[in-house]
């Protein structure tokens, strides 16, 4: 392997570290999404 087992590797070039952050914001969306659906606890006498 030319990286020699390092994932710098997929970072190193400015593309492909942008390319890397949309990948993570992607794959982290539906965690965000599900954490500001939640509503807020709430006392309620009836």
């Amino acid at each position: 392997m030319k990286s020699g087992g390092s994932f710098i590797a997929f970072f190193d070039r400015p593309i492909a570290a942008g390319l890397a952050l949309v990948t993570i914001m992607i794959w982290l969306s539906p965690l965000l999404a599900l954490f500001r659906r939640r509503p807020l606890l709430q006392d309620d006498p009836d």
